[in-house]
């Protein structure tokens, strides 16, 4: 997939969407894999690491979004791809249609985080 045609499927409303397609347009890497993962499973997956990410103050944007759209979504597989914006910035993690016409989800973790865990 070209970068632009990333850039037109994370054309959505939302601030992680926008982030991503920003990130995406001013250069950052990115990569959609090869393959097809259980849909399910990564719903139940996201939704353990959204309660971590809070847990462990990671700045993150979109985790419980990205787990809900998982479990509602139709299909059994998505497909799984990420745009890097850098140390600074953030790693967004990628959902996709399995025909990639489509972004399921997305996610934005931020690299540093305050390694006081709230009680």
């Amino acid at each position: 997939m070209r970068r632009v045609e990333l850039a037109r499927l994370l054309s959505r409303d939302g601030e992680v969407f926008e982030l991503c397609r920003e990130a995406l347009l001013a250069g950052a890497r990115f990569e959609i894999w090869p393959g097809l993962v259980e849909r399910k499973a990564l719903a139940r997956i996201y939704s353990l690491r959204a309660a971590l990410a809070r847990k462990r103050n990671v700045p993150a944007m979109g985790m419980d979004e990205a787990a809900e759209a998982l479990g509602r979504f139709e299909g059994p597989e998505v497909a799984l791809g990420y745009v890097d914006d850098g140390p600074a910035g953030y790693h967004f993690q990628l959902f996709l249609a399995p025909d990639l016409s489509g972004v399921v989800a997305c996610l934005g973790a931020g690299l540093k985080h305050d390694p006081q865990p709230k009680a």
